[in-house]
């Protein structure tokens, strides 16, 4: 975690990512700078948080197949798709 907050990324950024390999399976990876918001109150909101920017290593993978209700540390920053299944079917549409 990162000693400002856990990284919340600004709306609108849609080009930052490319497909690429994580750990175990295909990913989306950082791969250009982004703007993310600071959550050091820990509120879950973007308003009022100090901004941060840069290539962070924020990617688009799966977490362990969580529960619904408990995404727990899977994420500090990091777009989790809770099931690897979901997941899966998200980079099939994304690799196509």
């Amino acid at each position: 975690m990162d000693s400002k907050g856990a990284a919340r990324i600004a709306l609108g950024q849609f080009r930052a990512w490319s497909v690429g390999w994580y750990k175990t399976h295909y990913a989306l990876k950082q791969v250009s700078p982004v703007k993310v918001y600071r959550d050091l109150n820990q509120d879950f909101e973007r308003s009022g948080d100090q901004t941060d920017t840069g290539v962070f290593g924020i990617h688009h993978h799966w977490d362990d197949d969580r529960p619904v209700n408990d995404i727990g540390r899977g994420s500090a920053g990091y777009l989790v798709g809770r099931s690897t299944k979901g997941h899966n079917s998200f980079m099939a549409l994304v690799i196509e």
